[in-house]
């Protein structure tokens, strides 16, 4: 007998000794299988990208629909900023022992021109390095890296790590384990258990 089929039998089974029995014994199976699906995500997807699992688990929120015996899992696919990975540490290339860096200075028009180094600087935050990146305050009051596309000036973007791809590959995965079989085995336990302890005490 597969796993489904002992699932329907035992639950006709345990409604017909308690119905409330039945119904809380469901409801705390998904309550289990939701945030062991929500773990599983979380460290697979954090592995992949070199990031700490509490920064994806943040990222998934669970809510359990009681009354109809199910669960919703909605699952956040947008890309990390960088600042929120860790402490930030700025780092600058060398060449023959000299730091390429330069200050900016106008021309004789006033205009901005183009530094002697560009491109030469980097954050590296956690595991990860952003080069020609920079910290910044904005008009927030929020502290992000920020880092330039080009060796020009700009355009500018908000310096982040994709996740997109290894969360949907780690969601696919195991969403499948946790109702083909984990959802299944912890109900057929839990309700034997149940039962048991109905017909003992009957």
């Amino acid at each position: 007998m597969d796993l489904s089929a002992q699932v329907q039998r035992l639950e006709k089974r345990l409604s017909t000794l308690n119905d409330k029995q039945a119904k809380f014994a469901r409801n705390r199976a998904i309550g289990r299988s939701s945030k062991r699906l929500a773990t599983l995500v979380s460290r697979e997807t954090a592995k992949a990208e070199r990031l700490k699992v509490g920064l994806i688990k943040k990222k998934i929120r669970i809510s359990q629909l009681k009354k109809k015996g199910m669960a919703v899992v909605v699952i956040g696919r947008t890309a990390i900023p960088a600042i929120h990975i860790g402490a930030a540490r700025s780092q600058v290339k060398k060449r023959r022992g000299k730091m390429l860096v330069s200050q900016s200075r106008r021309d004789s028009k006033g205009r901005f021109a183009k530094r002697e180094h560009a491109g030469n600087t980097a954050i590296r935050v956690g595991r990860h390095v952003f080069n020609n990146a920079f910290l910044q305050r904005l008009e927030s009051g929020r502290w992000h890296i920020l880092q330039r596309k080009s060796d020009k000036r700009y355009p500018i973007d908000l310096a982040k790590v994709p996740v997109e791809q290894s969360i949907n590959a780690a969601a696919n995965k195991h969403s499948k384990h946790i109702i083909d079989e984990y959802l299944p085995q912890l109900l057929i336990k839990d309700m034997n258990y149940r039962i048991n302890k109905l017909i003992k005490s009957a």
